[in-house]
Protein backbone atom coordinates (compact mmCIF):
# COMPACT_ATOMS: atom_id res chain seq x y z
CA UNK A 1 0.00 0.00 0.00
CA UNK A 2 2.81 2.43 0.88
CA UNK A 3 4.31 1.91 -2.57
CA UNK A 4 1.16 3.42 -4.07
CA UNK A 5 1.25 6.33 -1.64
CA UNK A 6 4.62 7.55 -2.91
CA UNK A 7 3.46 8.31 -6.49
CA UNK A 8 0.35 9.95 -5.02
CA UNK A 9 2.47 12.15 -2.75
CA UNK A 10 4.63 13.11 -5.73
CA UNK A 11 1.66 14.07 -7.90
CA UNK A 12 0.03 16.13 -5.15
CA UNK A 13 3.31 17.95 -4.41
CA UNK A 14 4.14 18.66 -8.06
CA UNK A 15 0.75 19.28 -9.66
CA UNK A 16 0.79 22.95 -8.69
CA UNK A 17 3.92 23.48 -10.78
CA UNK A 18 2.18 22.14 -13.88
CA UNK A 19 -1.26 23.77 -13.48
CA UNK A 20 -0.26 27.09 -15.12
CA UNK A 21 0.37 25.13 -18.32
CA UNK A 22 -3.12 23.60 -18.37
CA UNK A 23 -5.05 26.41 -20.00
CA UNK A 24 -5.54 27.81 -23.49
CA UNK A 25 -3.29 30.83 -22.99
CA UNK A 26 0.37 31.21 -23.82
CA UNK A 27 2.54 33.15 -21.38
CA UNK A 28 5.22 35.81 -21.27
CA UNK A 29 8.91 34.89 -21.06
CA UNK A 30 12.28 36.17 -22.22
CA UNK A 31 12.48 33.85 -25.25
CA UNK A 32 9.33 34.15 -27.37
CA UNK A 33 10.67 32.21 -30.34
CA UNK A 34 9.39 28.70 -29.63
CA UNK A 35 6.10 28.79 -31.55
CA UNK A 36 7.89 30.04 -34.67
CA UNK A 37 10.67 27.47 -34.38
CA UNK A 38 8.21 24.61 -33.94
CA UNK A 39 6.08 25.86 -36.84
CA UNK A 40 9.11 26.03 -39.14
CA UNK A 41 10.28 22.56 -38.13
CA UNK A 42 6.80 21.26 -38.92
CA UNK A 43 6.75 23.01 -42.32
CA UNK A 44 10.16 21.57 -43.16
CA UNK A 45 9.09 18.06 -42.22
CA UNK A 46 5.97 18.36 -44.39
CA UNK A 47 8.27 19.32 -47.25
CA UNK A 48 10.04 15.99 -46.80
CA UNK A 49 12.99 17.43 -44.87
CA UNK A 50 12.84 15.48 -41.63
CA UNK A 51 15.65 17.59 -40.15
CA UNK A 52 15.46 21.10 -41.68
CA UNK A 53 18.80 22.70 -40.91
CA UNK A 54 17.80 25.79 -42.87
CA UNK A 55 14.39 27.49 -42.60
CA UNK A 56 12.64 30.30 -44.43
CA UNK A 57 11.27 33.42 -42.79
CA UNK A 58 13.80 33.87 -40.02
CA UNK A 59 17.05 35.73 -40.57
CA UNK A 60 14.98 38.83 -41.40
CA UNK A 61 13.32 36.98 -44.25
CA UNK A 62 16.64 35.97 -45.82
CA UNK A 63 16.53 32.41 -44.45
CA UNK A 64 18.34 31.07 -41.41
CA UNK A 65 20.38 27.90 -40.64
CA UNK A 66 18.47 27.57 -37.35
CA UNK A 67 18.64 23.85 -36.67
CA UNK A 68 22.17 23.54 -37.98
CA UNK A 69 23.13 25.21 -34.70
CA UNK A 70 20.15 25.35 -32.36
CA UNK A 71 19.50 22.07 -30.48
CA UNK A 72 16.45 20.22 -31.81
CA UNK A 73 15.34 17.78 -29.10
CA UNK A 74 12.70 19.98 -27.43
CA UNK A 75 11.11 20.64 -30.82
CA UNK A 76 11.27 16.94 -31.75
CA UNK A 77 9.27 16.19 -28.59
CA UNK A 78 6.78 18.99 -29.29
CA UNK A 79 6.52 17.90 -32.94
CA UNK A 80 5.14 14.54 -31.80
CA UNK A 81 2.10 16.38 -30.43
CA UNK A 82 1.81 18.51 -33.60
CA UNK A 83 1.73 15.35 -35.70
CA UNK A 84 -1.22 13.97 -33.70
CA UNK A 85 -3.19 17.14 -34.34
CA UNK A 86 -2.41 19.52 -31.48
CA UNK A 87 -1.79 23.22 -32.06
CA UNK A 88 1.69 24.69 -31.67
CA UNK A 89 1.10 26.32 -28.28
CA UNK A 90 -0.49 23.23 -26.80
CA UNK A 91 2.24 21.04 -28.30
CA UNK A 92 4.87 23.20 -26.57
CA UNK A 93 3.01 22.93 -23.26
CA UNK A 94 2.60 19.17 -23.56
CA UNK A 95 6.31 18.87 -24.35
CA UNK A 96 7.06 20.84 -21.16
CA UNK A 97 4.77 18.59 -19.12
CA UNK A 98 6.49 15.54 -20.63
CA UNK A 99 9.84 16.95 -19.52
CA UNK A 100 8.48 17.48 -16.00
CA UNK A 101 7.73 13.75 -15.94
CA UNK A 102 11.15 12.85 -17.37
CA UNK A 103 12.81 15.08 -14.74
CA UNK A 104 11.02 13.27 -11.94
CA UNK A 105 11.49 9.77 -13.34
CA UNK A 106 15.19 10.33 -13.99
CA UNK A 107 15.89 11.71 -10.53
CA UNK A 108 13.76 9.04 -8.84
CA UNK A 109 15.55 6.29 -10.78
CA UNK A 110 18.97 7.75 -10.00
CA UNK A 111 18.48 8.09 -6.27
CA UNK A 112 16.72 4.74 -5.97
CA UNK A 113 19.64 3.10 -7.79
CA UNK A 114 22.04 4.80 -5.36
CA UNK A 115 20.13 4.12 -2.13
CA UNK A 116 17.52 1.38 -2.80
CA UNK A 117 15.25 3.64 -0.76
CA UNK A 118 11.96 4.59 -2.44
CA UNK A 119 11.17 7.32 0.05
CA UNK A 120 14.51 9.05 -0.54
CA UNK A 121 14.04 8.64 -4.30
CA UNK A 122 10.56 10.21 -4.09
CA UNK A 123 11.90 13.15 -2.11
CA UNK A 124 14.74 13.74 -4.58
CA UNK A 125 12.36 13.56 -7.55
CA UNK A 126 9.96 16.11 -6.07
CA UNK A 127 12.76 18.47 -5.02
CA UNK A 128 14.23 18.34 -8.53
CA UNK A 129 10.89 19.13 -10.14
CA UNK A 130 10.20 21.98 -7.71
CA UNK A 131 13.71 23.50 -7.63
CA UNK A 132 13.41 27.30 -8.03
CA UNK A 133 15.76 27.41 -11.02
CA UNK A 134 13.43 24.96 -12.73
CA UNK A 135 10.73 27.66 -12.53
CA UNK A 136 13.20 30.26 -13.82
CA UNK A 137 13.95 28.14 -16.88
CA UNK A 138 10.29 27.79 -17.84
CA UNK A 139 8.34 30.80 -16.63
CA UNK A 140 11.01 33.52 -16.52
CA UNK A 141 13.56 32.80 -19.24
CA UNK A 142 11.54 30.47 -21.45
CA UNK A 143 14.74 28.47 -21.90
CA UNK A 144 12.98 25.31 -23.04
CA UNK A 145 16.05 23.74 -24.67
CA UNK A 146 18.00 24.16 -21.42
CA UNK A 147 15.04 22.72 -19.55
CA UNK A 148 15.27 19.68 -21.85
CA UNK A 149 18.89 19.25 -20.79
CA UNK A 150 17.80 19.73 -17.16
CA UNK A 151 15.40 16.80 -17.59
CA UNK A 152 17.99 14.44 -19.07
CA UNK A 153 20.91 15.07 -16.68
CA UNK A 154 19.59 12.62 -14.04
CA UNK A 155 19.05 10.00 -16.75
CA UNK A 156 22.72 10.24 -17.75
CA UNK A 157 23.77 9.89 -14.12
CA UNK A 158 21.33 7.01 -13.60
CA UNK A 159 22.75 5.33 -16.69
CA UNK A 160 26.26 5.67 -15.27
CA UNK A 161 25.13 4.08 -11.99
CA UNK A 162 23.67 1.19 -13.98
CA UNK A 163 27.05 0.69 -15.67
CA UNK A 164 28.74 0.57 -12.28
CA UNK A 165 26.18 -1.64 -10.56
CA UNK A 166 24.61 -3.80 -13.27
CA UNK A 167 26.94 -3.59 -16.28
CA UNK A 168 24.07 -2.02 -18.28
CA UNK A 169 25.11 0.62 -20.81
CA UNK A 170 22.10 1.33 -23.05
CA UNK A 171 20.44 3.89 -20.79
CA UNK A 172 23.68 5.83 -20.38
CA UNK A 173 24.50 5.86 -24.11
CA UNK A 174 20.97 6.89 -25.07
CA UNK A 175 20.79 9.58 -22.39
CA UNK A 176 24.16 11.01 -23.47
CA UNK A 177 22.78 11.37 -27.01
CA UNK A 178 19.63 13.05 -25.68
CA UNK A 179 21.68 15.45 -23.55
CA UNK A 180 23.81 16.44 -26.56
CA UNK A 181 20.63 17.12 -28.55
CA UNK A 182 19.12 19.13 -25.70
CA UNK A 183 21.48 22.07 -25.44
CA UNK A 184 25.26 22.47 -25.85
CA UNK A 185 25.23 24.97 -22.96
CA UNK A 186 24.09 22.11 -20.72
CA UNK A 187 25.97 19.18 -22.27
CA UNK A 188 29.37 20.89 -22.51
CA UNK A 189 29.57 21.98 -18.85
CA UNK A 190 28.14 18.60 -17.84
CA UNK A 191 31.07 16.84 -19.46
CA UNK A 192 33.41 19.23 -17.67
CA UNK A 193 31.90 18.14 -14.34
CA UNK A 194 31.30 14.46 -15.09
CA UNK A 195 35.00 13.42 -14.85
CA UNK A 196 34.89 14.40 -11.17
CA UNK A 197 32.12 11.87 -10.57
CA UNK A 198 33.76 9.32 -12.83
CA UNK A 199 37.10 9.35 -11.03
CA UNK A 200 35.45 9.53 -7.61
CA UNK A 201 33.49 6.41 -8.55
CA UNK A 202 36.63 4.62 -9.70
CA UNK A 203 38.22 5.53 -6.37
CA UNK A 204 35.47 3.68 -4.48
CA UNK A 205 34.92 0.75 -6.89
CA UNK A 206 36.90 -2.42 -7.62
CA UNK A 207 36.04 -3.19 -11.27
CA UNK A 208 37.79 -0.11 -12.58
CA UNK A 209 38.86 -1.43 -15.99
CA UNK A 210 35.35 -2.66 -16.83
CA UNK A 211 33.77 0.63 -15.75
CA UNK A 212 36.27 2.64 -17.80
CA UNK A 213 35.77 0.54 -20.93
CA UNK A 214 31.97 0.37 -20.75
CA UNK A 215 31.63 4.07 -19.97
CA UNK A 216 34.00 5.04 -22.76
CA UNK A 217 32.24 2.86 -25.32
CA UNK A 218 28.76 3.99 -24.31
CA UNK A 219 29.89 7.64 -24.34
CA UNK A 220 31.23 7.27 -27.87
CA UNK A 221 27.93 5.69 -28.95
CA UNK A 222 26.00 8.61 -27.46
CA UNK A 223 28.22 11.17 -29.18
CA UNK A 224 27.96 9.29 -32.45
CA UNK A 225 24.14 9.16 -32.37
CA UNK A 226 23.96 12.93 -31.85
CA UNK A 227 26.74 13.72 -34.35
CA UNK A 228 24.28 14.84 -37.06
CA UNK A 229 23.70 17.89 -34.85
CA UNK A 230 26.74 18.65 -32.73
CA UNK A 231 29.45 17.99 -35.34
CA UNK A 232 28.24 20.55 -37.94
CA UNK A 233 27.25 22.89 -35.12
CA UNK A 234 30.78 22.87 -33.73
CA UNK A 235 32.71 22.77 -37.01
CA UNK A 236 30.66 25.42 -38.84
CA UNK A 237 30.17 27.80 -35.92
CA UNK A 238 33.15 29.91 -37.00
CA UNK A 239 31.23 30.80 -40.18
CA UNK A 240 28.52 32.57 -38.15
CA UNK A 241 28.11 35.79 -36.17
CA UNK A 242 28.16 33.89 -32.88
CA UNK A 243 31.54 35.16 -31.69
CA UNK A 244 30.58 38.72 -32.59
CA UNK A 245 27.24 38.64 -30.77
CA UNK A 246 27.24 36.05 -27.97
CA UNK A 247 30.56 36.86 -26.28
CA UNK A 248 30.62 40.66 -26.17
CA UNK A 249 28.77 43.65 -24.72
CA UNK A 250 25.73 42.62 -22.62
CA UNK A 251 26.44 38.94 -23.40
CA UNK A 252 29.95 39.03 -21.91
CA UNK A 253 30.20 36.34 -19.24
CA UNK A 254 32.22 38.69 -16.99
CA UNK A 255 29.05 40.67 -16.35
CA UNK A 256 27.02 37.75 -15.03
CA UNK A 257 28.88 36.10 -12.18
CA UNK A 258 26.94 35.63 -8.95
CA UNK A 259 27.65 36.41 -5.33
CA UNK A 260 27.19 33.55 -2.87
CA UNK A 261 24.46 35.50 -1.05
CA UNK A 262 22.37 35.41 -4.24
CA UNK A 263 22.36 31.62 -4.07
CA UNK A 264 21.01 31.75 -0.53
CA UNK A 265 18.34 34.28 -1.36
CA UNK A 266 17.56 36.61 -4.23
CA UNK A 267 14.27 38.37 -4.92
CA UNK A 268 11.89 36.62 -7.30
CA UNK A 269 11.16 38.64 -10.41
CA UNK A 270 10.83 38.29 -14.17
CA UNK A 271 13.59 40.65 -15.37
CA UNK A 272 17.08 39.98 -16.68
CA UNK A 273 20.64 39.49 -15.51
CA UNK A 274 22.98 42.43 -15.00
CA UNK A 275 26.33 43.06 -13.35
CA UNK A 276 26.23 43.13 -9.55
CA UNK A 277 23.48 42.35 -7.06
CA UNK A 278 20.53 44.12 -8.65
CA UNK A 279 19.51 41.39 -11.11
CA UNK A 280 15.89 41.27 -12.17
CA UNK A 281 15.65 37.50 -11.69
CA UNK A 282 16.27 35.06 -8.85
CA UNK A 283 19.23 32.69 -8.54
CA UNK A 284 18.35 31.08 -5.20
CA UNK A 285 19.01 27.38 -4.70
CA UNK A 286 15.99 27.10 -2.41
CA UNK A 287 15.61 27.10 1.36
CA UNK A 288 14.46 23.48 1.53
CA UNK A 289 17.36 22.29 -0.60
CA UNK A 290 19.88 24.21 1.48
CA UNK A 291 18.44 23.00 4.79
CA UNK A 292 18.34 19.34 3.74
CA UNK A 293 21.80 19.44 2.18
CA UNK A 294 23.03 20.83 5.51
CA UNK A 295 21.39 17.91 7.33
CA UNK A 296 23.03 15.45 4.94
CA UNK A 297 26.38 17.19 5.47
CA UNK A 298 25.93 16.88 9.24
CA UNK A 299 25.25 13.14 9.01
CA UNK A 300 28.24 12.78 6.68
CA UNK A 301 30.62 14.53 9.05
CA UNK A 302 29.28 12.49 11.99
CA UNK A 303 29.70 9.22 10.08
CA UNK A 304 33.26 10.13 9.08
CA UNK A 305 34.10 11.06 12.67
CA UNK A 306 32.55 7.90 14.06
CA UNK A 307 33.82 5.34 11.52
CA UNK A 308 37.02 7.06 10.37
CA UNK A 309 36.24 5.65 6.90
CA UNK A 310 35.34 7.68 3.84
CA UNK A 311 34.06 4.44 2.24
CA UNK A 312 30.94 4.71 4.40
CA UNK A 313 29.80 7.89 2.64
CA UNK A 314 30.83 7.59 -1.04
CA UNK A 315 27.65 9.14 -2.45
CA UNK A 316 27.73 12.10 -0.09
CA UNK A 317 31.38 12.83 -0.86
CA UNK A 318 31.06 12.39 -4.63
CA UNK A 319 27.94 14.50 -5.12
CA UNK A 320 29.07 16.96 -2.48
CA UNK A 321 32.21 17.57 -4.53
CA UNK A 322 30.12 18.10 -7.67
CA UNK A 323 27.77 20.49 -5.88
CA UNK A 324 30.66 22.53 -4.51
CA UNK A 325 32.32 22.86 -7.92
CA UNK A 326 29.02 23.73 -9.64
CA UNK A 327 28.35 26.47 -7.09
CA UNK A 328 31.82 27.91 -7.47
CA UNK A 329 31.47 27.97 -11.27
CA UNK A 330 28.63 30.48 -10.91
CA UNK A 331 30.77 32.93 -8.91
CA UNK A 332 33.67 35.33 -9.40
CA UNK A 333 35.88 32.79 -7.59
CA UNK A 334 36.28 30.81 -10.80
CA UNK A 335 36.66 33.61 -13.32
CA UNK A 336 40.23 32.42 -13.91
CA UNK A 337 38.78 29.15 -15.24
CA UNK A 338 36.31 30.95 -17.50
CA UNK A 339 39.10 33.17 -18.79
CA UNK A 340 41.11 30.12 -19.90
CA UNK A 341 38.37 27.93 -21.46
CA UNK A 342 37.14 29.97 -24.41
CA UNK A 343 34.16 27.73 -25.21
CA UNK A 344 32.71 28.65 -21.81
CA UNK A 345 32.40 32.21 -23.06
CA UNK A 346 29.54 31.13 -25.32
CA UNK A 347 27.52 30.18 -22.23
CA UNK A 348 27.23 33.95 -21.62
CA UNK A 349 25.93 33.43 -18.08
CA UNK A 350 27.97 31.58 -15.44
CA UNK A 351 24.74 31.11 -13.51
CA UNK A 352 23.73 28.53 -16.14
CA UNK A 353 25.58 26.13 -13.80
CA UNK A 354 22.50 26.40 -11.56
CA UNK A 355 21.14 23.54 -13.67
CA UNK A 356 23.76 21.31 -12.01
CA UNK A 357 23.42 22.96 -8.61
CA UNK A 358 19.71 22.07 -8.67
CA UNK A 359 20.49 18.49 -9.69
CA UNK A 360 23.24 17.75 -7.17
CA UNK A 361 21.49 19.56 -4.30
CA UNK A 362 18.31 17.54 -4.95
CA UNK A 363 20.32 14.31 -4.70
CA UNK A 364 22.12 15.33 -1.53
CA UNK A 365 18.92 16.68 0.02
CA UNK A 366 17.46 13.17 -0.03
CA UNK A 367 20.45 11.15 1.20
CA UNK A 368 19.99 12.02 4.89
CA UNK A 369 16.85 9.84 4.94
CA UNK A 370 19.06 6.77 4.56
CA UNK A 371 20.72 7.66 7.88
CA UNK A 372 17.59 7.78 10.05
CA UNK A 373 15.31 5.06 11.40
CA UNK A 374 12.69 3.75 8.97
CA UNK A 375 9.80 4.83 11.20
CA UNK A 376 10.71 8.48 10.46
CA UNK A 377 10.82 8.15 6.67
CA UNK A 378 7.17 8.83 5.85
CA UNK A 379 6.60 11.58 8.44
CA UNK A 380 9.78 13.32 7.28
CA UNK A 381 8.77 12.92 3.63
CA UNK A 382 5.28 14.34 4.17
CA UNK A 383 6.52 17.34 6.13
CA UNK A 384 9.23 18.06 3.56
CA UNK A 385 6.84 17.79 0.62
CA UNK A 386 4.31 20.11 2.25
CA UNK A 387 6.96 22.72 3.04
CA UNK A 388 8.54 22.39 -0.42
CA UNK A 389 5.23 22.76 -2.24
CA UNK A 390 4.28 25.74 -0.06
CA UNK A 391 7.56 27.56 -0.71
CA UNK A 392 8.31 26.59 -4.30
CA UNK A 393 5.01 26.13 -6.18
CA UNK A 394 4.21 29.89 -6.10
CA UNK A 395 7.27 30.43 -8.30
CA UNK A 396 5.79 28.25 -11.04
CA UNK A 397 3.69 30.85 -12.78
CA UNK A 398 4.37 33.39 -15.53
CA UNK A 399 4.47 37.14 -15.12
CA UNK A 400 1.31 37.25 -17.23
CA UNK A 401 -0.76 35.13 -19.57
CA UNK A 402 -1.06 36.18 -23.21
CA UNK A 403 -4.20 36.22 -25.32
CA UNK A 404 -4.35 34.91 -28.86
CA UNK A 405 -3.84 31.55 -30.53
CA UNK A 406 -1.06 30.18 -32.74
CA UNK A 407 -1.80 32.69 -35.51
CA UNK A 408 -0.75 35.63 -33.33
CA UNK A 409 2.85 34.32 -33.29
CA UNK A 410 3.05 33.24 -36.93
CA UNK A 411 2.46 36.45 -38.89
CA UNK A 412 5.05 37.49 -41.45
CA UNK A 413 6.03 40.50 -39.33
CA UNK A 414 6.39 38.34 -36.22
CA UNK A 415 8.70 35.86 -37.97
CA UNK A 416 10.64 38.19 -40.26
CA UNK A 417 11.23 40.99 -37.76
CA UNK A 418 10.10 40.51 -34.15
CA UNK A 419 11.63 37.05 -33.71
CA UNK A 420 14.51 37.53 -36.15
CA UNK A 421 15.90 40.60 -34.40
CA UNK A 422 16.10 38.75 -31.08
CA UNK A 423 18.22 35.92 -32.51
CA UNK A 424 20.21 36.15 -35.72
CA UNK A 425 23.63 35.04 -34.48
CA UNK A 426 23.70 32.03 -36.84
CA UNK A 427 23.67 34.13 -40.02
CA UNK A 428 26.89 34.04 -42.02
CA UNK A 429 29.74 36.12 -40.66
CA UNK A 430 29.92 38.14 -43.87
CA UNK A 431 26.48 39.63 -43.23
CA UNK A 432 26.73 43.31 -42.27
CA UNK A 433 26.05 44.37 -38.69
CA UNK A 434 26.09 47.64 -36.77
CA UNK A 435 27.70 47.82 -33.35
CA UNK A 436 25.75 50.04 -30.97
CA UNK A 437 26.47 51.02 -27.36
CA UNK A 438 25.24 47.81 -25.73
CA UNK A 439 24.28 45.50 -28.57
CA UNK A 440 25.11 44.55 -32.15
CA UNK A 441 22.24 44.74 -34.64
CA UNK A 442 21.58 43.67 -38.21
CA UNK A 443 22.58 46.39 -40.67
CA UNK A 444 19.24 46.60 -42.50
CA UNK A 445 16.21 48.39 -41.11
CA UNK A 446 12.72 46.93 -41.10
CA UNK A 447 11.73 48.98 -44.13
CA UNK A 448 14.66 47.53 -46.10
CA UNK A 449 13.69 43.88 -45.69
CA UNK A 450 12.69 41.83 -48.75
CA UNK A 451 9.06 41.75 -49.85
CA UNK A 452 9.56 38.92 -52.38
CA UNK A 453 11.78 35.86 -52.71
CA UNK A 454 13.61 37.04 -55.81
CA UNK A 455 14.60 40.12 -57.77
CA UNK A 456 15.07 40.44 -61.55
CA UNK A 457 15.29 43.38 -63.98
CA UNK A 458 12.14 44.67 -65.61
CA UNK A 459 11.13 42.71 -68.68
CA UNK A 460 12.30 39.30 -67.42
CA UNK A 461 9.51 36.70 -67.27
CA UNK A 462 9.71 34.51 -64.16
CA UNK A 463 7.67 31.53 -63.04
CA UNK A 464 8.39 29.73 -59.80
CA UNK A 465 8.50 25.97 -60.35
CA UNK A 466 9.47 24.80 -56.86
CA UNK A 467 9.64 26.41 -53.45
CA UNK A 468 10.89 24.55 -50.36
CA UNK A 469 13.36 25.48 -47.66
CA UNK A 470 16.10 23.65 -49.55
CA UNK A 471 15.17 24.16 -53.22
CA UNK A 472 14.10 27.33 -55.04
CA UNK A 473 13.52 26.71 -58.76
CA UNK A 474 12.48 29.26 -61.38
CA UNK A 475 11.69 29.24 -65.11
CA UNK A 476 12.98 32.47 -66.67
CA UNK A 477 12.88 34.03 -70.10
CA UNK A 478 14.81 37.11 -71.19
CA UNK A 479 16.04 38.57 -74.46
CA UNK A 480 19.24 39.79 -72.81
CA UNK A 481 21.65 38.57 -70.08
CA UNK A 482 20.71 39.60 -66.54
CA UNK A 483 21.47 39.08 -62.83
CA UNK A 484 19.02 36.88 -60.95
CA UNK A 485 18.88 37.61 -57.21
CA UNK A 486 17.46 35.17 -54.69
CA UNK A 487 16.67 36.95 -51.44
CA UNK A 488 18.29 34.29 -49.33
CA UNK A 489 21.37 35.03 -47.26
CA UNK A 490 24.45 33.00 -48.09
CA UNK A 491 25.47 30.12 -45.89
CA UNK A 492 27.61 27.02 -46.37
CA UNK A 493 25.77 24.59 -48.64
CA UNK A 494 23.98 26.95 -51.04
CA UNK A 495 24.57 26.14 -54.72
CA UNK A 496 23.01 27.29 -57.99
CA UNK A 497 22.57 25.62 -61.36
CA UNK A 498 21.30 26.89 -64.72
CA UNK A 499 19.61 24.20 -66.81
CA UNK A 500 21.18 21.59 -64.55
CA UNK A 501 24.73 22.90 -64.99
CA UNK A 502 26.50 24.30 -61.95
CA UNK A 503 26.94 28.07 -62.07
CA UNK A 504 28.88 30.63 -60.06
CA UNK A 505 27.02 31.80 -56.96
CA UNK A 506 27.91 35.35 -55.90
CA UNK A 507 26.72 36.67 -52.51
CA UNK A 508 26.11 40.42 -52.58
CA UNK A 509 24.98 43.27 -50.39
CA UNK A 510 24.57 43.72 -46.65
CA UNK A 511 22.54 40.52 -46.38
CA UNK A 512 24.82 38.57 -48.75
CA UNK A 513 21.91 37.59 -51.00
CA UNK A 514 22.49 34.94 -53.66
CA UNK A 515 23.04 36.20 -57.21
CA UNK A 516 23.86 34.48 -60.46
CA UNK A 517 24.53 35.74 -64.00
CA UNK A 518 21.95 34.33 -66.46
CA UNK A 519 22.43 34.39 -70.26
CA UNK A 520 19.67 35.46 -72.60
CA UNK A 521 17.00 32.91 -73.47
CA UNK A 522 14.77 30.48 -71.59
CA UNK A 523 16.36 28.77 -68.63
CA UNK A 524 15.70 26.86 -65.44
CA UNK A 525 17.49 28.33 -62.42
CA UNK A 526 17.80 26.02 -59.42
CA UNK A 527 19.11 27.14 -56.05
CA UNK A 528 19.73 24.22 -53.68
CA UNK A 529 20.86 24.03 -50.08
CA UNK A 530 23.06 20.94 -49.98
CA UNK A 531 25.01 18.95 -47.41
CA UNK A 532 28.53 20.00 -46.66
CA UNK A 533 31.15 17.26 -46.12
CA UNK A 534 31.01 17.75 -42.34
CA UNK A 535 27.22 17.32 -42.31
CA UNK A 536 27.57 14.13 -44.32
CA UNK A 537 30.15 12.82 -41.86
CA UNK A 538 27.75 13.71 -39.02
CA UNK A 539 24.97 11.62 -40.57
CA UNK A 540 27.35 8.70 -41.15
CA UNK A 541 28.40 8.81 -37.50
CA UNK A 542 24.75 8.92 -36.43
CA UNK A 543 24.02 5.79 -38.45
CA UNK A 544 27.08 4.07 -36.97
CA UNK A 545 26.02 5.16 -33.49
CA UNK A 546 22.50 3.73 -33.90
CA UNK A 547 23.99 0.45 -35.06
CA UNK A 548 26.34 0.55 -32.07
CA UNK A 549 23.35 1.06 -29.76
CA UNK A 550 21.96 -2.31 -30.84
CA UNK A 551 25.39 -3.79 -30.17
CA UNK A 552 25.27 -2.28 -26.69
CA UNK A 553 22.11 -4.24 -26.01
CA UNK A 554 23.91 -7.48 -26.86
CA UNK A 555 26.81 -6.52 -24.60
CA UNK A 556 24.35 -5.73 -21.81
CA UNK A 557 22.65 -9.12 -22.12
CA UNK A 558 26.01 -10.90 -22.09
CA UNK A 559 27.21 -8.87 -19.06
CA UNK A 560 23.94 -9.46 -17.23
CA UNK A 561 24.21 -13.23 -17.79
CA UNK A 562 27.79 -13.21 -16.46
CA UNK A 563 26.70 -11.19 -13.43
CA UNK A 564 23.87 -13.63 -12.63
CA UNK A 565 26.27 -16.58 -12.89
CA UNK A 566 28.77 -14.83 -10.60
CA UNK A 567 26.07 -14.09 -8.02
CA UNK A 568 24.89 -17.69 -8.03
CA UNK A 569 28.43 -18.97 -7.59
CA UNK A 570 29.01 -16.60 -4.68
Amino acid sequence: MKKFLLPLFSIVACIGAILPLLNNSYFSMHDQQHVVRLYLMNVGMHQGIWYPRLVDGLGFGFGYPLFNFYPPLFYFIAQVFVLIGMGYIWSIKLALISLFVISYVGMYGLVYALTKNRVAATLAGVLYVLAPYHAVLIFVRGAFAEFTGYAFIPLVLWGFVRIVQNRRTVLYGTAVAALLLSHPFVSFPFFLLFPLLFFATLFFEQERIRIILQTAYATLIGFAIAAFFWLPSMMERNETLVSRILTTQLADYKMHFLYLRQLLYSRWDYGGSIYGLEDGMSFQIGFVHIALVAITATFTVYTLWKTKSYKKVPMELSYGLLLGVAILMTTFKTQWIWDRISFLWYLQFPWRFLVFVSCFSSILAALWLTRVAQKWWYPALIVTLVVSASLYVPYFKPARFLSGDDRRYLTKDQIQWEVSRTSYEFMHKSVATVKEEQTTRFALLKTELPTSDMLVPEGVAVTQARNTFYVKEYEVNSDRPFIFTLNRSYFLGWTVAIDGVSATLTPKGKAQVLTVSVPAGTHTITYAFTRTPIRTIGWILTFVGLMGLFYLKKIDRFSADRLRIALKQS
